[in-house]
């Protein structure tokens, strides 16, 4: 088997550090694509580290995974005859590990902490599993890794699903919205006090799409009670005659989609 060339892909994968230790006690060799980073995260060797920290006789038979001071993951792969060592890497989604490091040197330094790598943990896993299966006739699979380093299944499912919840959330900020310009067109129809060129706005046709409301109860309070200021502000500008004729229109296109008109009451129309 090329172990060198193993080794320069899964660095490559990853853009960190793969170090392989033999179990007699050789020199160890590391290899790192990225001419830029180095690993600065401990004093010491890693995989002494490893072994001094959590207890474990050498070598586990179970690739493992660890965190230092809760920010950078490692992960320590066996393999007969040798052990690999990948890492340091960032994760996407904060995961509980079975062991927990603390002694690091830099592993709170921010300006280090951004040049790691952030890779998703399955990402990392598949990594694990083509040098931990090459190697061995029993096949292992992530769920395995999954059971053997991290918390309780249930809540780390919990865990993902929330955080994963929030990402598809937060994508809604990074869409492209409606032009500003067809904004302002909308909004000065409305000081204008003419319905025509409000329709016309209306139904301009843009590369982006108008930002939806947030699903928190308090947020999507806050926006309904701010949005319809923006229209009323502009009404306020244009004077009482053009207030009528947004007051009117709002009531037309209320009748037209079946939709109560709210507020606006009769009384309030005339």
């Amino acid at each position: 088997m090329n172990r060198n060339w193993l080794m320069q892909h899964i660095s490559r994968h990853l853009h960190t550090f793969v170090r392989r230790y033999p179990c007699s006690g050789g020199c160890p060799c590391s290899f790192c694509a990225r001419t830029d980073f180095t690993d600065t995260c401990i004093s010491r060797d890693i995989l002494q580290l490893f072994y001094q920290e959590t207890g474990e006789s050498r070598p586990v038979t179970v690739p493992s995974l660890f965190s230092v001071c809760g920010t950078c993951i490692y992960a320590l792969v066996p393999v007969p005859e040798e052990e690999y060592v990948i890492g340091p890497v960032r994760l996407t989604i904060p995961t509980s590990l079975k062991y927990e490091l603390a002694a690091g040197k830099t592993a709170k330094d921010a300006g280090w902490l951004k040049t790691i790598h952030v890779c998703e943990l399955e990402v990392l896993i598949t990594d694990i599993l083509l040098i931990y299966n090459l190697h061995h006739q029993e096949i292992l699979s992530g769920t395995d890794i999954l059971l053997y380093n991290c918390g309780d299944p249930e809540i780390e499912e919990k865990t993902q699903k929330l955080f994963s919840d929030l990402a598809f959330e937060q994508r809604e900020c990074g869409k492209s919205h409606n032009p500003y310009e067809q904004e302002l067109r909308e909004f000065s129809s409305i000081e204008q006090g003419n319905p025509d060129l409000l329709e016309k706005s209306l139904a301009e046709d843009y590369a982006g799409e108008v930002g939806k409301n947030p699903a928190a109860p308090r947020q999507k309070l806050r926006h309904r009670c701010h949005h319809p200021g923006l229209p009323c502000r502009h009404t306020g500008r244009g004077g009482s005659r053009n207030r009528l004729h947004f007051k009117r229109f709002l009531y037309s296109e209320n009748r037209r989609l079946h939709q109560p008109a709210g507020d606006l009451t009769a009384h309030q129309l005339r």
